[in-house]
């Protein structure tokens, strides 16, 4: 069953009115056009800022009777903590039905996109979405204004970047950094924009909590939630430029699984020596691996210890 089919039979009945509101669009239009047969509103609204937005230049000429607004600058939820010239990217996803029998608001992760809605799992995106019933909640989060926002121009729709290809639409940039653990959290491989809050999360994808930076540049510091670090397998953030991704890199349990398959190599080469003589050889090599891999992880100032890997007696200078 797609995310679609899910939220589908949560929608009113007699939708007067609808609001989309989406950075990415899939180049097919089709989740769009599954909307208006699905739903049949009375109108539709498709809000973008046509600045940085991921859509066909003509989408409007493929949905005739569809509204496209040019929402830039403007915000979902007003916020009174925008630092001085910071960028208002257009980041948001959301659904909003209204009919005389209710409303529906449908907020999350999803882009308006096939790949986020109409797919089945194991094709799908993985995406988390909320969604809220609540008399009034259009209009507690300004979406009357968002779809009074004045309607696209031709010339507006030039400005829009063409999508890569026929049918599909441009992928979302990714950063992927690699996160180390220290004592207090975890160092990146890079830096981090400012606008961007990072979220550690388990394993499962499960949220942990969003992280607090020691510093964002040259190489990220952050501190995760208390008693997180553990479970933390990676950070996800979004920014203006795509999605950054930190995989948490942990050498000592690296070191710790390599120990383990070599030890395993060990019992099948002395188990195969049962059967066949010859593999000797296969033994001594198997052997030699154990041993100086266990060595590396050791400091000593024994000369006879710290010798070379792989060097024999007869190898060695005379003392």
């Amino acid at each position: 069953m797609s995310l679609w089919d899910q939220i589908r039979s949560a929608v009113p009945a007699g939708v007067t009115r609808a609001l989309v509101v989406s950075p990415f669009f899939d180049g097919s239009l089709e989740f769009l056009q599954r909307l208006l047969d699905d739903v049949r509103p009375e109108r539709l609204t498709v809000a973008i800022d046509p600045s940085s937005v991921v859509i066909p230049r003509d989408a409007s000429a493929r949905l005739p009777g569809v509204r496209f607004v040019n929402i830039a600058g403007r915000s979902l939820v007003p916020t009174t903590r925008r630092r001085e010239g910071a960028s208002r990217y257009m980041h948001a996803k959301a659904l909003w039905f209204e009919s005389p029998q209710g409303e529906l608001l449908v907020t999350g992760s999803a882009n308006a996109s096939a790949p986020a809605f109409l797919l089945s799992a194991g094709r799908r995106n993985a995406e988390a979405v909320v969604i809220d019933a609540t008399p009034g909640v259009g209009a507690a989060l300004g979406l009357n204004a968002f779809s009074d926002a004045p309607e696209m121009s031709s010339g507006e729709w030039e400005n829009v970047e063409i999508v890569e290809a026929p049918g599909t639409t441009k992928r979302e940039v990714r950063t992927v950094l690699l996160a180390t653990p220290t004592e207090r959290g975890f160092v990146l491989s890079g830096p981090v924009p400012e606008d961007v809050v990072l979220v550690a999360a388990d394993r499962e994808s499960r949220a942990l909590g969003a992280v607090v930076f020691d510093a964002r540049t040259p190489a990220a510091c952050v501190l995760v939630p208390s008693g997180a670090a553990e479970q933390t397998v990676f950070l996800f953030g979004d920014s203006a430029m795509g999605r950054i991704i930190a995989v948490v890199h942990r050498p000592a349990e690296i070191t710790r699984h390599a120990a383990t398959d070599s030890r395993n190599a060990l019992k099948q080469a002395l188990g195969a020596l049962e059967d066949d003589p010859s593999q000797i050889s296969a033994l001594l090599r198997v052997t030699e691996k154990v041993i100086f891999d266990a060595l590396d992880g050791v400091v000593s100032t024994n000369p006879d210890v710290m010798r070379g890997r792989g060097e024999r007696d007869d190898q060695l200078p005379a003392r």
